[in-house]
């Protein structure tokens, strides 16, 4: 298999965990006839960033880093895909712990005819809780729950596509994702190339370890996450799936009122964790809240488009 990939890691102002990802990431085997650059893109980072790219050591290729001032992660995102000379284009987060056999995995499924791959995420062991259920896993970036189900999803923390997906849809939309709503910049890709029938399969063998930070267990973070995601869905439901369909203030109401009862018939609530209806709750007021805004602005793509409307 000769190849040429790009690995690309965007990040802000996550040094001390952008450097263990990167020993962790010098530790992989890279497969025969493979061509491998990494390339971090640096979204306006304020701490060490830029020293510790430049300090890291790898057998296999030299670590570039680039920096991207327009904040988002998509835009860095965007900006990796612009500097990236691969073939293949590899996306990783800055708080990962990697196998040594984890690209050979990723890159196994373009062998069988694939343009995507979706990489699997675990939740580091010292992470994991006794309260988490499937909605908690995947807020944290498992892929768990999507793989139980036979889904095959693109999530950004470890996937790949071919060059040749980017004539279909260009890359990934600034206005949602971290550094903008919040979140599901990766959501929306993979729902357009899907849209556009590039093949995707699931690398399940290509497994990384998430270490997220210990804070976004904490009850008022998961609820804060949730709103943010509900946002970033009404993002995805108006602009690309057209979706105007705005709930009624009595309907709000009610599901706060339902809300406040179940709250009021459990326990009282802890510092860590957050039950699933206190999630879905703060999802759909997210939702609901984000789609009466987006409504007021015209639609950034035909519906369930590939490429955003141009307008003069």
């Amino acid at each position: 298999m000769g190849m040429a990939v790009s690995i690309l890691l965007c990040t802000r102002d996550r040094a001390p965990d952008l450097r263990a990802t990167l020993q962790s990431l010098a530790t992989i085997s890279v497969p025969k006839g493979i061509e491998a650059e990494v390339i971090v893109i640096d979204n306006g980072s304020s701490d060490a960033t830029q020293e510790i790219v430049k300090d890291s050591q790898f057998d296999w290729a030299t670590p570039h880093w680039i920096l991207e001032p327009n904040a988002g992660q998509s835009n860095a995102r965007n900006r990796g895909l612009a500097e990236a000379k691969g073939e293949v284009l590899c996306f990783v987060d800055d708080d990962l712990r990697f196998r040594s056999d984890w690209l050979a995995a990723l890159l196994e499924p373009f062998e069988l005819g694939a343009d995507a791959v979706a990489g699997c995420i675990s939740l580091a062991p010292h992470l994991q809780k006794p309260w988490m259920t499937p909605k908690h896993e995947t807020m944290f970036a498992s892929t768990r729950p999507a793989e139980a189900r036979g889904e095959v999803g693109l999530t950004g923390a470890n996937m790949a596509f071919s060059r040749a997906v980017l004539d279909k849809v260009p890359g990934f939309d600034p206005n949602i994702g971290p550094g903008r709503l919040g979140f599901c910049d990766d959501v929306l890709f993979s729902d357009q190339i899907l849209q556009a029938g590039v093949k995707m399969l699931r690398a399940s063998a290509s497994i990384v370890e998430h270490h997220f930070r210990p804070d976004r267990l904490e009850r008022k973070n998961l609820l804060k996450a949730a709103y943010a995601q509900g946002r970033s869905l009404a993002y995805i439901a108006y602009h690309w799936g057209h979706d105007e369909v705005v709930s009624s203030v009595w309907s709000k109401l009610r599901a706060k009122l339902g809300y406040r009862r179940r709250q009021a018939n459990g326990s009282a609530p802890s510092e860590l964790g957050a039950e699933p209806f206190e999630l879905n709750y703060h999802v759909s007021n997210g939702y609901w809240n984000q789609l009466a805004e987006e409504m007021k602005c015209p639609r950034r793509y035909e519906k369930r488009g590939l490429r955003p409307i141009l307008r003069p």
